[in-house]
């Protein structure tokens, strides 16, 4: 009887390491995956954000202005932008637990306990990388004229 159970706690076991892997890989492809934003709201603007996930456990937030990929960063504060699988269902964004509700080859969804839902598409380039962020010029003409500029 012992010699069943614990074959069993065994199999349940791997069964949960092999589906925890076959997220991870469907996270980052192996190496590094683009994920776009789906949303109403940043569809209505011109810019398209999202998610780069790489399977060292890091991921990017960017954004394509003029059909180019940029870093999405904060400048003056630094953020934990790590992720890990818990299991099939459950990742650690940062510090934050999620709950995936769907995740294929092309489309992820996974939802904050806060109830806030991130739909995300697989972007169509996969082969282009981040260029660094878009820094803010700031000149200052005269004593009291500032110009800004991108």
């Amino acid at each position: 009887m012992k010699l069943n159970t614990i074959i069993i706690l065994i199999a349940i076991g791997l069964y949960s390491c092999i589906n925890q892997q076959k997220s991870e890989k469907l996270i980052s492809n192996g190496n590094v995956k683009y994920w776009d934003i789906i949303s109403p709201v940043i569809n209505k603007k011109t810019c398209v954000r999202g998610y780069c996930f790489d399977n060292n456990g890091k991921y990017k937030y960017f954004l394509y202005y003029k059909n180019k990929r940029y870093a999405d960063e904060a400048i003056d504060i630094v953020l934990d932008r790590s992720w890990s699988c818990l299991n099939d269902s459950c990742l650690i964004f940062g510090k934050r637990k999620t709950h995936v509700l769907k995740l294929t080859k092309d489309s992820f969804i996974y939802q904050f306990n806060d109830k806030s839902i991130v739909r995300l598409v697989a972007s169509k380039n996969q082969i282009d990388t981040i260029n660094p962020p878009i820094r803010t010029k700031i000149n200052i003409i005269g004593d009291t004229t500032i110009h800004v500029t991108r």
